[in-house]
This record gives structure tokens, C-alpha cells and sequence, in this order.
């Protein structure tokens, strides 16, 4: 479980979309929800990672992970609480946040079951929406 939020949390911090697109189960990421959509997961993150938000707020930038809480929820399913700092472009200091990332048994590893709220930061949310923390539907 820990690895797979730490490759999930490195992939975005270096923009690298394969990576991170690679890291969510089937299904678990609506592309509606980039800012740019160019037809493929890889495609679409890689256009959004590091996108300004609309309305003028300031665009991130990268996230370090601080700490990592994993629970087994049993039935395939985990939820790992994280502690990351975002950095953002107007401004030297860190913003340190909480985040909840929902995990799936898919294919025999661990996998992502829906974005979480550092995904939103990295695409250009300026305020990670409440979906970003609550469990997926039908859990």
C-alpha cells in the first residue's frame, strides 16, 4: 500500500503522467475531471499536471510526502492517510495538508481507486474538491 501512494505521490511531483496514469485501477479516473483532455490518460495528465486554476490561483508546483498511516480495510480495499507539503508558484513556503488516498486489489497489486486531493492540486483545483476525500462510491 505504501509504495503505491509513494510511486503515486513521486509520479506527479516529476509530472510524469504514464507513471501516474499507470497507478489507478480501471476505471478509477474519469479524464472529465483534467482540466485538458487530449483523448488518453497519458496525454490528458501530462497537458494538466502543473496547470493554473482558473480564477488566477496560484498553480502547483510539487509535493513531498511527509508521512504515510496505511489501514487494510479487508475485501481488497485500503485507505492511507498522508501528510504532504505542497509547493505553489507565488510563494517560498510550504503548504502542509492532509490527504486520504483509497486503494484497490487490481491485477494483483495495489492500485489507486480514485483521484485524491494532491491529484486535484497537481491538475490546477485550487481547492481539492470533497470527492478528493471521501471514499469511492459503493464503498
Amino acid at each position: 500500500m505504501t509504495a503505491t501512494v509513494a510511486a503515486y505521490i513521486r509520479a506527479l511531483d516529476r509530472h510524469d503522467a504514464a507513471g501516474a496514469c499507470s497507478l489507478f485501477a480501471p476505471g478509477a479516473l474519469d479524464l472529465g475531471l483534467l482540466p485538458e483532455q487530449r483523448g488518453n490518460c497519458v496525454s490528458s495528465l501530462r497537458s494538466s499536471i502543473g496547470a493554473a486554476p482558473r480564477g488566477g490561483a496560484p498553480a502547483w508546483r510539487k509535493t513531498t510526502l511527509v508521512e504515510l498511516k496505511p489501514e487494510d480495510l479487508g475485501g481488497g480495499r485500503a485507505r492511507v492517510s498522508a501528510t504532504v507539503t505542497h509547493h505553489f508558484s507565488d510563494r517560498k513556503y510550504v503548504s502542509v495538508e492532509d490527504d486520504v488516498i483509497y486503494l484497490e486489489k487490481s491485477g494483483g497489486r495495489w492500485r489507486l481507486a480514485k483521484p485524491s486531493a494532491t491529484f486535484y492540486r497537481a491538475v490546477g483545483y485550487g481547492s481539492p474538491p470533497l470527492a478528493g476525500f471521501t471514499p469511492p462510491a459503493g464503498w
